[in-house]
């Protein structure tokens, strides 16, 4: 996570110091799978299988009538989770890790029977240990279409896309421009220059029938995606995502269709119980900082992590040359 976040979390930390969350002890006979999906500790499907509350994931069944993992704290689907990879040996502050949950998206003009799907509804995160990743992309689709993050304020971030279609230009600012963006391409030399003729990531969603805006520096724990009401016809959707894929999709419709787009969500460890972090016999991220190679050499441990005790707050992770779960004893392995 980038340093300029440090404050917002040292905020948001101070909020969850009123939560005095029971300490759960992992047993040996805890679901390893939902829906196909890994369960990651301290997440965990079961009494006594997370390591808080705010980790439990229930095993429900999902709108596919597939049993999918659900983040009981907010009742979202998960998708998936992901630990932080290694860093070198002075890659600090710690990389944060993640949970991908299912979000719906914003629409209007897209349903037939005047039903839209969660129009202005808010992503509320507020008292737990999950945030908005500043990885996720407010992506808004359809012809004249205006789409405002909201609860980010006094932070504007919105898009809007126009209905008109690219005009070749055809003179040296072109050739300069592309060149500049994308490097020498052979397009960029046959004369007919628009932002969609070079075939390079993202450039469909160039601000026609297609639009972004990133995430503000600041941590987020409440989100929401409004679409502005215009006169324009048609179908137009916004939704947060970071996949960044979605943006090429040109068809609103068939993202309508879909429902939900995917939300990455950072997490910390956030526990009462200051027995925990120290159970994990890793090195503090001061030890690990001062510690030379040779010293690291002669050293059994293979985790690190930043704790706070006085905010109830750790990240953990797996030093270099060891890859695992750095939540469970033991299972960074090199």
């Amino acid at each position: 996570m980038n340093s300029y976040n440090s404050f917002s979390l040292l905020i948001l930390f101070s909020f969850l110091l009123f939560f005095t969350p029971d300490f759960a002890v992992l047993t040996v006979s805890c679901p390893t799978h939902c829906g196909g999906i890994e369960i990651v500790y301290p997440f965990g499907v079961g009494k006594g299988c997370y390591l808080e509350k705010w980790y439990e994931i229930t095993c429900n069944t999902s709108t596919s009538g597939k049993l999918a993992p659900f983040l009981s704290v907010i009742n979202k689907e998960v998708v998936g989770f992901s630990l932080p990879s290694q860093p070198g040996s002075n890659n600090f502050p710690l990389p944060y890790r993640s949970v991908s949950i299912k979000n719906p998206i914003t629409s209007r003009g897209c349903s037939s029977n005047g039903e839209e799907l969660e129009l202005g509804g808010l992503l509320n995160l507020t008292g737990t240990p999950f945030y908005i990743s500043y990885t996720n992309t407010l992506i808004a689709l359809g012809c004249d279409n205006t789409a405002t993050l909201s609860n980010v304020e006094p932070i504007i971030v919105q898009c809007k896309s126009s209905c008109n279609t690219a005009t070749p230009i055809k003179d040296y600012l072109a050739l300069v421009n592309c060149e500049d963006r994308y490097g020498y391409i052979e397009n960029c030399h046959e004369g007919n220059i628009t932002e969609g003729s070079i075939d390079i990531t993202d450039a469909s969603c160039n601000g026609i029938r297609c639009c972004k805006a990133y995430m503000p520096d600041t941590i987020q724990q409440i989100v929401g995606v409004t679409i502005e009401n215009t006169t324009t016809r048609g179908c137009k959707v916004a939704f947060l995502t970071n996949k960044a894929t979605l943006s090429n999709e040109s068809d609103p419709q068939r993202i309508h269709a879909r429902k939900y787009s995917t939300v990455e969500l950072g997490w910390f460890i956030h526990t009462a119980n200051r027995s925990f972090v120290k159970s994990l016999g890793c090195y503090s991220a001061k030890e690990y900082m001062n510690l030379t190679s040779q010293q690291r050499r002669g050293d059994i441990r293979s985790c690190v992590c930043d704790n706070n005790v006085y905010l109830s707050y750790a990240r953990c992770l797996c030093i270099q040359g060891f890859r695992g779960n750095p939540y469970r004893l033991g299972e960074c392995k090199g």
